[in-house]
């Protein structure tokens, strides 16, 4: 079973690493204008409704947006 973990980790780490790298590039201003949206694009709503999963928090646009405000404010984005 923790092989099986262990395979399933190598295959997604690549996924992963070219993730971070395409954040690199996002800075404030990028954060705000996503903010911004009443309804983000498609894609922006997907990625962050993901993310707020991850975070274990509820998967909405609104609390997208708080934790977008959270993490700038301690200087995790």
């Amino acid at each position: 079973m923790a092989d099986n973990a262990l395979r399933e980790l190598d295959k997604a780490l690549p996924a992963l690493e070219e993730a971070l790298k395409a954040l690199g590039p996002l800075n404030k201003k990028d954060m705000t204008e996503n903010k911004s949206h009443g309804r983000p694009p498609a894609l922006v709503e997907t990625v962050m409704h993901a993310v707020t999963t991850l975070l274990g928090k509820e998967p909405t646009w609104a609390e997208a947006k708080r934790q977008l405000g959270e993490r700038r404010q301690r200087g995790r984005t």
